[in-house]
């Protein structure tokens, strides 16, 4: 669990269970549904955080054929980044302060003891 991102690891457990019922579940929905239940849950949920993570780039793994071809100008496959911030879904990368990508884009590397600073 990302200590500090417990609140969005639950969100997306919640939708995890959802989309087992029903796949074409929507978080959308899900959002809706917590509005009118507990709107607190949702006070802050995936807004930037001030989050340093050494984070290995992987690339989209959900279609390695792009992984190939279309490699992004300033992301590397197999390079070492540093984040910023997270939200629980985007971080914001040192370098690439411009725009925010998905965390399915990399492996946290912050633990690795082979990856030096």
């Amino acid at each position: 669990m990302s200590k500090g991102f417990e609140r969005e690891e639950e969100f997306y457990e919640l939708l995890r269970q959802a989309r087992s019922d029903c796949p074409n579940f929507k978080a959308s929905t899900l959002k809706a549904i917590i509005t009118k239940t507990n709107p607190e849950f949702l006070e802050g949920l995936f807004e930037p955080r001030a989050c340093s993570r050494k984070l290995r780039y992987i690339g989209p793994t959900w279609n390695k054929q792009v992984c190939l071809v279309d490699e992004d100008e300033f992301f590397k496959l197999g390079k070492i980044y540093k984040s910023i911030d997270f939200t629980g879904a985007t971080y914001l990368i040192e370098g690439s302060e411009d725009r925010r990508i998905g965390s399915a884009y990399f492996e946290d590397c912050t633990s690795f003891k082979e990856i030096d600073d």
